[in-house]
């Protein structure tokens, strides 16, 4: 009578093929998940700066303590899913507002922190270049 099932070789191949396949996927994953996060962080820098803007045509400054934008940079505060906290220097005449990394997103070295100022100046402190951070 014969036996049937998986020879000792044959689930060493599986298993073989398997972790082949994993150490591809995972940092593929890895990286278009901290892709998908950076846009978190460029979009409420963006946001941050229209609301700067909208209080400056209202107020004829920045700085006014009637604008929420400006309240709001002032105390700092987190991005919607909380992957970057946002901050800024905010002046009567200009500003200049940073997205910091957290937790995973600290690490980020292809790009780093976000910038941007009341002249549209984007920045980043990572080793890519502006269209890898700022167009992707």
């Amino acid at each position: 009578m014969r036996q049937q099932g998986f020879t000792l070789t044959e689930m060493l191949i599986v298993v073989t093929i398997v972790a082949i396949m994993a150490s591809i996927a995972i940092p593929t994953y890895n990286e278009f998940t901290q892709r998908a996060r950076r846009t978190e962080a460029k979009t409420a820098l963006t946001q941050a700066s229209q609301g700067l803007e909208r209080c400056f045509t209202r107020f004829g400054v920045y700085n006014n303590v009637s604008c929420d934008t400006f309240v709001q940079v002032n105390g700092g505060f987190n991005s919607e899913s909380n992957w970057y906290t946002i901050t800024g220097v905010v002046n009567a005449a200009d500003y200049v507002l940073t997205a910091n990394g957290l937790g995973s997103q600290a690490t980020d070295a292809k790009c780093g922190d976000y910038g941007i100022d009341e002249l549209g100046q984007k920045t980043h402190t990572g080793s890519e270049d502006f269209e890898y951070c700022w167009s992707r």
